[in-house]
């Protein structure tokens, strides 16, 4: 090793052969082979185990000659997880637009970023939406668009969201009314009566607040949200059915299970 150290020339052009692999590590640790292009091809093609050793030793030299014909994802993906400064791993990470998942990895906000925005993988987003409320501000910032733009796509696939998520989806105004109420019967079984009536409040529906309040005759119009809303109340037994009314046309008209018992006392209001 002293030996090594000591030596005062460096190789532009390193061509040997046959070196002890041990002795490969001392030679790179000081710093006799300089990183250029061609050095880089050998040791790849004949040094293979040495090459991250030998990439990590000369990282800012590396970057620099950086281009399409020296680039090798692997070692991209390697040099993602070392402690080094961002701005190297973006500038790496320009030269590639094949997915990476950034699920679980302990990589950079700004790498995160830029990997969903250029590299995204087909898993990631979907991992977002079910670990919103663990990501950093910058991460939420990016994901939030995507998924209320993609709500049709979310209810659609019956993607998983973490709670979060899922609040800040059936409150914001700018997604449509039905698709909202869609999101919110997803997770219905979830609710008691009043609770969910707390949510539906939430959305902006406020006409089922007297629902389950005895001597009460709520009346609801007749459209699709409507029909939904009640249908799933019918599906968890919250009421016994609802049918038009016929003294007021454009409004249904609900049973109600009785107080004493669901198959006593069903009245027609």
């Amino acid at each position: 090793k002293q030996i090594v150290n000591s030596l005062a020339w460096t190789y532009e052009a390193f061509e040997i052969t046959g070196i002890d692999f041990n002795k490969v590590d001392l030679i790179i640790d000081a710093g006799i082979i300089i990183m250029n292009a061609k050095n880089l091809h050998f040791i790849r093609d004949n040094y293979p185990g040495h090459t991250m050793k030998f990439v990590r030793q000369n990282i800012y030299e590396y970057v620099k000659i950086m281009d399409t014909s020296l680039f090798v994802f692997d070692e991209l993906i390697e040099i993602l997880s070392w402690d080094i400064e961002d701005e190297l791993k973006l500038t790496l990470l320009n030269f590639t637009d094949t997915p990476i998942s950034i699920i679980d990895k302990d990589y950079p906000v700004a790498v995160k970023l830029h990997a969903l925005k250029h590299n995204r993988h087909s898993a990631d987003i979907r991992w977002l939406y079910q670990h919103y409320n663990t990501q950093p501000a910058e991460i939420k910032e990016y994901i939030y668009p995507i998924a209320s733009e993609s709500i049709n796509i979310i209810l659609g696939n019956e993607y998983a969201l973490c709670g979060e998520l899922y609040s800040l989806l059936i409150k914001d105004a700018s997604i449509n009314l039905q698709s909202r109420v869609e999101l919110f019967l997803t997770r219905l079984k979830q609710y008691d009566r009043q609770s969910a009536l707390a949510e539906l409040k939430n959305i902006g529906i406020t006409e089922f607040q007297t629902i389950f309040e005895e001597n009460k005759r709520p009346k609801f119009t007749i459209n699709q949200i409507n029909r939904a809303i009640l249908d799933a109340f019918v599906g968890q037994s919250w009421i016994a059915g609802y049918e038009e009314d016929e003294k007021r046309k454009g409004y249904y008209k609900l049973k109600k299970w009785s107080n004493r018992s669901k198959n006593e006392d069903i009245a027609l209001l």
